[in-house]
Formats: structure tokens, sequence, C-alpha cells
């Protein structure tokens, strides 16, 4: 009988081959998608924030002065506002998925008997920070919503240094709108802050320097089990 020697090399069979040819199509299929998954939640994010400013601008545009809503609370009180103003009747541009904030099965859609509207954005409902206090007549370069996907909202809490849940950096890519509608993405530096320049200076935009009060940042309600401080 003959065998092969030592040094012949093996036959690949066609099983392997199929299988490697799949698995390499099925990589670079995929490899794409991986690295533009955070930003597509950035993009639908601006997309929804900004739906949400136009409602914001209503509202203030049916204020006697012209203030956007402003409630002691958390920002659910706050937007729940545009529920009751008849502005708002869909709790989805309120809410991202993937966010911490984010409740399993919402948003439900069920936003309460009229007038008040009780059960529009229930903890777990709304996913944007907001910024109260603000008029029409605001600095346009002043911020009033932020959003964006996994840990975006931790910063605020006074964390020392944020960590992203997304290719372990230690920056978080955020979207903002400001008080003139405009929507982008920043990413905060590694202290966790978000920093854009003015007058010569690169500030913090969240803080009175910049001529933001931290008082009146509002937070979602968050849900019973969810704890802000990254593990």
């Amino acid at each position: 009988m003959t065998t092969p020697s030592e040094g012949s090399p093996k036959k690949t069979s066609w099983r392997s081959l199929l299988g490697n040819g799949i698995l390499g199509a099925a990589v670079t299929f995929l490899l794409p998608w991986i690295f533009y998954f955070p930003r597509l939640w950035l993009e639908i994010s601006t997309v929804k924030q900004r739906t949400v400013w136009t409602l914001l601008n209503a509202a203030a545009e049916d204020d006697e002065e012209k203030r956007y809503p402003d409630v002691a609370g958390d920002a659910n009180s706050n937007f729940r506002i545009l529920f009751q103003s008849r502005l708002a009747d869909e709790e989805k541009w309120f809410v991202f998925p993937i966010d911490i904030w984010f409740a399993k099965g919402s948003p439900d859609e069920i936003i309460g008997e009229e007038l008040v509207f009780a059960k529009a954005l229930e903890p777990g409902e709304l996913s944007i920070t907001y910024v109260a206090g603000l008029t029409l007549d605001s600095r346009p370069d002043l911020p009033i919503m932020i959003s964006g996907a996994g840990r975006e909202t931790a910063w605020i809490t006074g964390l020392d240094k944020v960590r992203s849940d997304h290719f372990f950096k230690t920056t978080v890519d955020v979207v903002v709108t400001f008080v003139d509608g405009t929507s982008k993405t920043m990413t905060t530096d590694d202290d966790g802050k978000l920093r854009q320049l003015k007058d010569g200076k690169m500030m913090d935009i969240f803080s009175v320097e910049y001529g933001t009060d931290p008082t009146k940042i509002r937070l979602p309600a968050p849900l019973p089990t969810t704890t802000l401080r990254p593990e």
C-alpha cells in the first residue's frame, strides 16, 4: 500500500473551503456594521432630539415669557408638559433602546388620562437629559438637551471619569442640542466633561463659566435597579 510522505500537503475538503468562505463573507459583511453601530444610534438620537426641540420650541412660543418648560424634579416631569400642552402624543421620540435609562418594553405609548397624562414618560421611557430655566431669548449656544448611546449621561453625576461601553474607550460620544436648535455629536474629554471654544477658551458647556446653570440640569428618572456608576 502506498502512503503519502510526511511532506505531502493535506487535501482540503470542499466542506472546509465552503466553511471558510462563509466565515470570510460574514466577517466582511458584519465588520463595517460593528464599527458603524454606535454611530447609527447617535444619528437616531440626533433625529429624535431635533423632533423634541421642535416641541419644546412650540411650548416656549405659547408661553407669555417665552420660557421653555421649567418645573422642579426630573426631566420626565419637564417633558411631560409637552403632553399636557397637547404638543406631544408619542413617547417614542424620547427614548433610545440601548441607553442606560431604557426599560425593556418601553415605550408602551400609554400616556394616561387627558390633562394630567400621568403615565407619559414614566421611568424607563426617557433617555434625554434636559437643561431647564432657558427661554427663546437665551444665548443660542447654550445646551438644552443631551443624549446618546450607552452611559452617555453618567458624567453628569460627578464621576471622576466616564467609561464607555463601546470599544473600551474612556471618552463618550454624545449628541447635544442647543437653544438655537442645532444638534451635534460631541466627545467627552478624559475627565468626562464636554468642552467647546468660547471667548478663546475651551470651556465645559455645562458649567457656570460657560453660562449654564448646573442646578437646572434635569436627569431622567432612573429605574429602581439602575445605577449610573460603572462597575
